[in-house]
């Protein structure tokens, strides 16, 4: 009498057994995710960014909330500005699932026309009342032309700003110690009175090389790579590079109508401020270049001691001639990459 029970529990679960087998799984859904750069090989001297992109087989975009691998390292951020040649291997990763992986180049490739700069130096002192005058000119020339390269060079007179090797300067330039400021000489040569029109001959003249800067500041330590590149063949040149510090702020005596004719002038800002040449004060000996030709100097040291703030360091490269006149120059802030313009 058990036996129709028995059978109808087993047929109950036989039927069970059949409408779970017959129920469809859910698809496991798998998103394919596509790498995009925006270019594939960039020129080292072109100052140009890898910029990429992420998305879905679907259209879906991930850019924003994927992470990005060059050679096996995470970078910040989605673009990538090289700072050396060659080949590089790039793949990205959204919540667990990579892209494929891309090949990058970088090439260097010299450009043979430059834009002319010049410098001023400008010798001045926080005693100086006519230096404001001076400097406020100069920082309306600067204003209107950024292929002006202002160096203010402090002396003298309790100057906590002084440069170590003024004298040196003052005797190039033939300025009697301490007397005669403010004083400034554009490229190393004629003075300057002040007006616009003295630096339009200088900043017409055609070039024979550009300069490149490319810098980086880390745990107090300054690294710089120069970059001398040739329009024309030269010899007998020497290079030259300043650090300077800006944002200094300290009192300043002022005779000029400037600031309301306030002095001392309590919170000036001092900009461009000499101290420290990394090669010899008139230069080092480069050999004799060639058309094409590319020259590169390398800098690695500590913070120098005067500098007060590291990251207002900005950085002086020009290339002088058997004169000791500037050809051309270029100005970088620290961790900028300057290239060739």
């Amino acid at each position: 009498m058990k036996l129709p029970s028995t059978f109808n529990k087993i047929m109950a679960c036989f039927f069970i057994l059949i409408a779970f087998s017959c129920e469809e799984e859910e698809p496991v859904e798998y998103t394919e995710l596509i790498l995009n750069s925006n270019e594939e090989t960039i020129n080292l001297n072109s100052g140009s960014s890898f910029e990429f992109s992420v998305m879905s087989e679907k259209g879906e975009n991930y850019t924003d909330n994927s992470t990005y691998y060059i050679n096996e390292e995470l970078i910040q951020g989605k673009t990538f500005t090289p700072t050396e040649v060659g080949t590089f291997n790039v793949y990205a990763k959204h919540e667990g699932i990579r892209t494929q992986t891309i090949q990058l180049n970088v090439i260097e490739e010299l450009p043979t026309s430059f834009t002319q700069k010049i410098t001023i130096e400008e010798f001045t002192g926080t005693w100086c009342g006519y230096c404001v005058d001076m400097a406020y000119k100069l920082h309306e020339v600067v204003e209107d032309n950024s292929n002006i390269i202002p160096i203010a060079i402090h002396g003298r007179g309790g100057d906590v700003m002084a440069y170590e090797r003024l004298t040196d300067l003052e005797e190039f330039h033939g300025i009697s110690p301490g007397t005669g400021y403010p004083k400034a000489y554009v490229n190393r040569g004629n003075s300057w009175s002040k007006t616009p029109e003295e630096l339009e001959g200088p900043l017409n003249q055609t070039p024979k090389l550009g300069l490149a800067i490319n810098s980086s500041l880390e745990n107090n330590n300054i690294s710089i790579d120069v970059k001398v590149a040739f329009a024309e063949n030269v010899a007998d040149t020497k290079i030259v590079v300043y650090l300077l510090e800006n944002k200094l702020i300290y009192s300043q005596t002022n005779y000029s109508s400037y600031y309301n004719g306030e002095s001392p002038i309590l919170d000036y800002e001092h900009n461009d401020v000499m101290k420290k040449s990394l090669t010899d004060l008139f230069g080092d000996s480069m050999e004799a270049q060639s058309v094409g030709d590319l020259y590169v100097r390398q800098f690695n040291q500590a913070v120098p001691g005067n500098i007060e703030k590291a990251e207002n360091i900005s950085i002086v490269a020009f290339v002088v001639d058997s004169n000791n006149k500037v050809i051309n120059a270029q100005s970088a802030k620290i961790g900028e990459n300057k290239v060739f313009d």
